[in-house]
C-alpha cells in the first residue's frame, strides 16, 4: 500500500511539473512548490495529506494564475487519488490588511475543495481526493496536449 502511494505521488508530481513546463502561461505566471508530504508540528497524521502545497505565488496576483495552477494540482491529485495539505498563511507588510488577506486566502483554498483540518495550526487545510470525472479529464487534456504549430 505504501509503495503504491509513493508511486502515485511520484507520478503525479512528474505530470504536474511537465504540465507547468509545457504551458508558457503556467510556467511564467509565478512560482509553485508541490512536494511529497512533510511532517508539520501540530498536524494530526490523518490531516497530513499525501502532498504538500508548500508555496504558491503569482507574479501578478488577481489575474487567475493561482486558480489555474491549483485546479491543475487538484485534478491530478484526484486522478491519482491523493490528498493535498496546505498551511494557508497570508503575508503582508501592513498588519492592518492581514485579517482580510487571510480570509481571502482561506476562501480561495475552500473554493477548490480544501477544508480546515482542526489541527494545531489555525490555517491548516486539507483537500481530500474527489472522483475523477470527465470535466477534470478534459481540463488535464487541455493543459497537457502538445502545442499545435500555427499554419504559416
Amino acid at each position: 500500500m505504501i509503495e503504491e502511494k509513493t508511486h502515485a505521488i511520484g507520478a503525479m508530481l512528474i505530470e504536474f511539473e511537465a504540465a507547468i513546463e509545457q504551458s508558457d502561461e503556467l510556467r511564467d505566471g509565478g512560482g509553485v512548490i508541490l512536494a511529497p508530504p512533510q511532517h508539520h508540528f501540530g498536524v494530526l497524521p490523518e490531516n497530513a495529506g499525501d502532498l504538500d502545497l508548500d508555496s504558491m505565488e503569482a507574479n501578478q496576483p488577481g489575474q487567475g494564475w493561482g486558480s489555474k495552477v491549483l485546479q491543475l494540482a487538484c485534478d491530478l491529485a484526484d486522478k491519482h487519488c491523493l490528498s493535498i495539505y496546505v498551511r494557508a498563511h497570508a503575508s503582508s507588510e501592513d498588519d492592518h490588511d492581514l485579517p482580510d488577506m487571510q480570509g481571502r486566502l482561506e476562501g480561495f483554498y475552500a473554493k477548490h475543495g480544501f477544508a480546515m483540518t482542526g489541527s494545531w495550526g489555525a490555517s491548516d487545510m486539507l483537500r481530500k481526493p474527489k472522483p475523477f470525472d470527465h470535466e477534470a479529464e478534459a481540463r488535464l487534456t487541455a493543459w497537457t496536449a502538445p502545442a499545435v504549430p500555427s499554419p504559416i
